[in-house]
């Protein structure tokens, strides 16, 4: 009842008091059950029920948000789904609805939303970050390899190891690979990898499965795990299309186990390849040799050179045939009326070679002439004297005047030298 004084609440006072208070109460829900009344508005919008046995609950899937969920077009009536968003209450009526944010198959959403929260957790630590990546070694050793023996993925890496690998060891390390013990197996796999030591790489491995099946593999202590190995982990868990948290926290991710094989035998194929691209080119070049070495073999054989001298003497006798004078003597017969013509032409020659070197002669003791007389040595001949410092000639009153007292010089004579000593005047 009324308090007396009390004024009445209208009744869009009341829904909007109900609105305010179920709004910032449930501003967050994320409800299961059954879809039904699926009704697509011409806006865009989409407009459903959710059930279960005892209760109903309205949803709104407005476009906007129906845009980013192409999904949600193959979920049908009667679906068991996850809807995730706001409560919301709608005033002219005064009923409250879901405003849907997120619509997904009810397994599926509840494990992909638990995967996102912790994926989102571990990258905010830098679990995840790039930088703690580390290279595979190039030519690995030992190998550990995380599997559950028997298992497809085992089978499958070994196949692909026993065509490509060359020599390094794999050592299986047995784990459950599924299930709620899973992630307490492979941590102590891992951990007994670690302990044991001499280990270049820890691989993963499991075949495809759903999330459900693949869980283990995003095991937030199973990842930590990972993430402080001092090994360089392989995850190669599932198929192309699965993704784990084992696959974020891993030094290198593979899509499958084969995959993680061909990866570590790589770097040996490609040494492999080498090898036999040399071996290729050697066996050319011997092919080519042995080819060459045969041929001068048949060139060189002694019926080949017998055929090879007997030719050379024949063109020997054809030449000492074409050069009888005998057989020639008819080409000869004219030259003595020449020679006297030539004989005459010898003497012209030789009288004009003496007169042009008699004026050459002439002409070269005139240059020397010349050159004598302007030789500066000539006159020494005639009592001079070239004086020479440690400097060099002293040809002025001033180079002499430089010279030190007590300078001793040289004096060049035409026939020889002397010393001298320089004195200051008194």
């Amino acid at each position: 009842m009324l308090a007396p004084g009390q004024k009445a609440a209208t009744v869009s006072e009341l829904v909007a008091h109900i609105k305010h208070t179920l709004e910032d109460t449930f501003n967050e829900v994320m409800v299961e059950g059954e879809i039904s009344g699926i009704s697509h508005a011409h806006s865009g919008h989409c407009y459903f029920n959710l059930m279960d046995e005892d209760a109903s609950i309205s949803c709104a899937f407005f476009r906007q948000d129906l845009l980013r969920h192409p999904g949600f077009k193959n979920i049908k009536e009667g679906d068991r789904v996850l809807v995730y968003g706001p409560l919301s209450v709608y005033q002219k009526r005064g009923s409250f609805q879901i405003l849907a944010k997120r619509v997904m198959p009810a397994g599926e959403g509840l494990w992909k939303l638990r995967f996102e929260a912790l994926k989102k957790k571990l990258q905010g630590e830098g679990l995840f970050d790039p930088e703690k990546k580390r290279p595979l070694p190039a030519f690995p050793k030992r190998i550990a390899l995380i599997t559950a023996p028997g298992g497809a993925a085992l089978h499958d890496f070994l196949n692909v190891y026993s065509r490509r690998g060359l020599g390094f060891e794999i050592v299986l390390v047995p784990a459950l690979v599924q299930g709620d013990k899973a992630p307490a197996s492979l941590i102590k796999a891992l951990e007994k990898v670690v302990s044991v030591g001499n280990f270049d790489v820890v691989v993963f491995a499991r075949g495809g499965g759903s999330p459900e099946d693949l869980w283990c593999f995003n095991d937030e202590a199973l990842i930590r795990r990972m993430s402080a190995c001092p090994i360089s982990v392989i995850s190669a868990v599932g198929h192309e299309v699965d993704w784990t948290l084992s696959d974020y926290v891993a030094d290198v991710r593979c899509e499958t186990p084969t995959a993680a094989a061909e990866v570590l035998t790589q770097p040996q194929t490609e040494v492999l390849r080498r090898i036999q691209e040399a071996h290729r080119r050697l066996l050319s070049h011997l092919r080519h040799q042995q080819a060459e070495l045969q041929n001068l073999l048949t060139r060189y054989h002694p019926r080949q050179l017998i055929g090879i001298v007997l030719a050379r003497l024949q063109e020997q006798r054809a030449r000492l045939e074409n050069m009888n004078p005998v057989l020639k003597a008819h080409r000869y017969l004219p030259l003595g009326e020449y020679g006297i013509e030539v004989d005459d032409l010898f003497r012209r020659l030789e009288s004009s070679l003496k007169t042009s070197l008699q004026s050459l002669r002439t002409r070269v003791d005139r240059a020397q002439a010349q050159v004598d007389s302007m030789n500066p040595r000539a006159v020494l001949s005639r009592g001079y004297g070239i004086i020479e410092g440690p400097q060099g000639i002293v040809s002025s009153q001033k180079t002499w005047d430089q010279l030190p007292s007590g300078a001793s010089v040289t004096v060049a004579f035409h026939d020889g030298k002397g010393q001298a000593q320089k004195k200051d005047r008194s």
